[in-house]
């Protein structure tokens, strides 16, 4: 059902105009520290190449993975309660990358922090996906995603002005503002509980794996996420091996 006209602001519903916001500091938070982790275990905990590499190879999986688990206990449960517990996960996560220096316990903050990601974000695109009004879904997911793609452009900027160099602090910063979102939605009720769904969960994987096109098209993507690692591991590590300057990496 669309929301009253009171609660809309230019054409487009409030709360997911909202969520919106909320997902631009959410990337910000994550890309503020988060493609600074291969240099932060190489230059400063000694993790080997092979190391870093299991690092961010269980975060991607579980980013991308999981979400084919969540999202359908999402719709299920209600999607503003996978919402506060992906961000509340992601918070740890990220507090633990910032003080753990074992590998093991890296590992696992590493896939929490992927975890708490999938929790998110499939709840995040349920909410914006529910607008029947195609025109008005179209604009939403747009905004979406420039929202998505200005916090991966500011979140580097915020870090460089906010601490000088790769600092575990970074991370720390990160989870603040996880804990800070989570307070956003908890008391502005940015994503409600509406919309729960009652289909069984096997049902619904049963019409994912019969539809090819989506399965081709999540194959397609696969170079595609090969380079967007670059972002965490080539990068920066290139930068700071040939320049030697850690303060400048966020830049």
């Amino acid at each position: 059902m669309d929301e009253p006209p009171r609660l809309r602001i230019l054409g487009l519903p409030k709360y997911p105009l909202l969520l919106i916001f909320v997902e631009f500091l959410n990337n910000a938070a994550t890309f503020m520290s988060f493609p600074l982790l291969s240099v932060y275990l190489t230059n400063q905990l000694g993790f080997s190449s092979f190391s870093v590499a299991t690092v961010l190879t269980i975060n991607l999986l579980a980013a991308r993975l999981l979400p084919i688990i969540a999202s359908p206990f999402s719709d299920r449960y209600g999607r503003r309660r996978f919402m506060l517990l992906g961000l509340v996960v992601r918070a740890l996560a990220f507090c633990g990358l910032g003080v753990i220096e074992s590998l093991p316990l890296v590992i696992a903050a590493a896939f929490l922090a992927g975890a708490g990601a999938s929790f998110y974000e499939v709840s995040v695109y349920g909410v914006l996906a529910r607008e029947q009004s195609t025109e008005v879904k179209t604009r939403l997911f747009f905004l979406h995603n420039q929202a998505l793609n200005l916090g991966a452009i500011t979140g580097p900027l915020f870090g460089f002005v906010l601490v000088d160099g790769v600092s575990p602090l970074l991370f720390n910063i990160s989870a603040g503002l996880f804990i800070v979102l989570f307070i956003m939605i908890w008391l502005f009720g940015i994503a409600d509980q509406g919309g729960i769904s009652t289909v069984r969960n096997r049902h619904i994987y049963g019409h994912i794996f019969r539809n090819r096109g989506f399965l081709l098209l999540n194959f397609a993507l696969i170079p595609w996420w090969f380079l967007y690692t670059q972002l965490y591991v080539f990068f920066p590590l290139y930068f700071s091996n040939h320049l030697g300057q850690e303060p400048n990496l966020s830049l």
